[in-house]
């Protein structure tokens, strides 16, 4: 990968939560525009090395190096340049139930300069939602397209998605896709969690295999569907699901 085009380089970073050290030694590098596939188990670390990359959590261990920034590893400096270069969707993120999504639109401008509001309100007609509807009022389903849109209305280098399916159904798994591909700038990336493999292994361009706290694998699915002759998610369950 060359400098001019690196984004993301993570190296040797540990993170422990509670006594435990859940990412033991995670290092890989991600180029501008490009979208990966972060795949493992429930417990392999996917959330917490999600955090991580967000700023949202201080590492234990090792640097975060962000378009070529120098490493500062657990300054407060990394942490906040993170959180000014990445919009993660967080498995616990949520809005006051009795918001307007026109309020949420207000918020997200107020809170992020990045955010571009002609773009939530659009992503919000997109999954055909009304801006005068509260948050509390809609489903499960409903609410995640909110999130998903206010996430995707920041103007960032990195997009991180954690379950991004979660309570969604097929035609608006679908229109995600869709607003991913033609809603966002072509130099920028994605890191999205999911155990719905096959959902997202059309579009992404590389697969990170996270297992017992260590990224044992850093492939492009391109290069998977060549060389074995499979699709990501059956060389996974044959590689790596033992």
């Amino acid at each position: 990968m060359t400098k001019e085009k690196e984004l993301l380089f993570v190296e040797h970073v540990q993170k422990k939560v509670g006594n435990r050290i859940v990412l033991k030694d995670v290092s890989f590098k991600l180029n501008k525009g490009k979208l990966a596939l972060l795949i493992g188990s429930n417990g392999a670390g996917k959330t917490t090395l999600l955090n991580a990359l967000s700023g949202q959590r201080d590492i234990l261990q090792g640097s975060i190096h962000f378009e070529n920034h120098l490493p500062t590893d657990r300054s407060i400096k990394t942490t906040a340049l993170l959180r000014t270069k990445t919009s993660y969707l967080a498995s616990d993120l949520t809005f006051p139930p009795h918001w307007h999504l026109s309020e949420i639109c207000h918020y997200g401008g107020a809170l992020f300069p990045d955010f571009d509001a002609t773009s939530f309100k659009r992503f919000i007609l997109t999954f055909r939602l009304e801006k005068n509807e509260t948050y509390q009022n809609l489903s499960l389903g409903e609410q995640m397209k909110v999130k998903l849109s206010f996430i995707l209305a920041r103007e960032v280098p990195l997009y991180l998605l954690d379950e991004p399916f979660a309570n969604l159904d097929l035609e608006t798994r679908v229109d995600l896709v869709r607003l991913i591909l033609s809603e966002t700038s072509p130099d920028a990336s994605f890191i999205i969690a999911t155990h719905l493999i096959g959902e997202f292994e059309q579009i992404c361009d590389e697969a990170l295999i996270l297992k017992d706290g260590v990224i044992k694998e850093h492939l492009e699915i391109e290069s998977i569907r060549e060389q074995s002759q499979q699709s990501l998610i059956e060389f996974y369950q044959k590689e790596w699901r033992k």
